[in-house]
């Protein structure tokens, strides 16, 4: 046990010497900043990321990427406030994204969509919650309806469907939170048979 916390101590004060040594390259210091969340070094993760947002170097999908990591970095540190502000940050991106280019940024869109939705839901913010997950779920069911990569976005949508479920039982929409409840379950169903069958081959 010692030799493995030592060995994963060097793995640490390497990948933070490749980051400190060239604060420009934004591979070693992303690769530092997610290393860092991982080992629930928030504090680490956060300034990383914030040095690897700066760069120019940096391309519109790397930012996102890091702005997601750092919205669960500031969840992690229970920072609703600007976890929430940095999730609005991609979502206004994702947003001009799939505009210019529907087909590519659908999925990455409803993505942080989902993301919100569980946001507002696990923070008790419905009203919200209602607003991310309906436009998620739009998203999520164009792309399950896909006949050809379809049955890679269950989870997500099966998650949603979990969600609006929630909202309309807070609403006392007794009615609908049991369809949504139903459509959740029957997907989750539905490919967990498909993965099993697959696995079993």
């Amino acid at each position: 046990m010692a030799g493995g916390r030592e060995n994963f101590a060097k793995v640490t004060a390497l990948l933070k010497g490749l980051a400190d040594a060239d604060l420009t390259n934004p591979e070693t210091v992303y690769q530092y900043a997610e290393h860092a969340y991982h080992q629930e070094n928030y504090a680490d993760c956060e300034h990383y990321l914030n040095i690897y947002l700066q760069l120019e170097s940096v391309n519109s999908d790397l930012k996102c990427g890091a702005l997601q990591l750092l919205s669960f970095c500031y969840q992690e540190q229970r920072d609703y406030e600007k976890a929430e502000d940095t999730m609005l940050r991609v979502a206004v991106i994702r947003k001009k994204d799939y505009e210019e280019s529907p087909e590519r940024y659908l999925y990455l869109y409803a993505m942080i969509q989902r993301d919100l939705s569980n946001f507002y839901v696990t923070t008790n913010q419905f009203d919200k919650a209602a607003e991310w997950t309906d436009s998620a779920l739009s998203n999520y069911e164009k792309l399950y309806a896909d006949p050809v990569e379809g049955e890679y976005y269950w989870g997500g949508l099966a998650q949603i469907y979990n969600n609006k479920a929630l909202i309309c039982l807070v609403n006392d929409d007794i009615e609908t939170a049991e369809q949504m409840a139903l459509k959740g379950y029957e997907v989750s169903k539905k490919n967990y048979k498909e993965e099993e069958l697959l696995q079993s081959q």
